[in-house]
């Protein structure tokens, strides 16, 4: 396990599992492109990888609630966010935080301008 971007607590963040060794370029792929969303975002996480034991690779599949789950699979904590295209989908929905079960972020209201009254004569 390594943490990216931040963050002394493993257990608690965003966690993705992944595979080091995945002879599927389509995973290594999605793989790639869920660290690039996290990055860009300045998301910190921490990387599980499935491929040093198939207990990690279970436990991933048992969190995910699918037994076929492939990596990358993300979580926040122990909550489970979802896979790279709910992800990708999320992106595109301007929706990451959302996705990411972050706490919400309520935006700051634009300022006002002042309007200058005419003073009388």
């Amino acid at each position: 396990m390594s943490l990216r971007g931040g963050g002394d607590d493993p257990s608690h963040g965003i966690r993705v599992y992944y595979s080091s060794v995945s002879g599927s370029r389509e995973v290594k792929q999605h793989q790639t492109e869920v660290l690039r969303i996290l990055d860009g975002n300045r998301t910190p996480y921490e990387l599980v990888d499935v491929s040093i034991s198939d207990l990690v690779l279970q436990e991933m599949r048992k969190k995910a609630g699918d037994p076929e789950a492939v990596p990358p699979q993300i979580f926040n904590g122990e909550q489970y966010c979802g896979d790279f295209q709910k992800l990708f989908e999320a992106t595109e929905n301007k929706e990451v935080l959302k996705f990411l079960k972050g706490p919400s972020v309520k935006l700051p209201e634009p300022k006002k301008s002042k309007s200058h009254l005419a003073s009388g004569p």
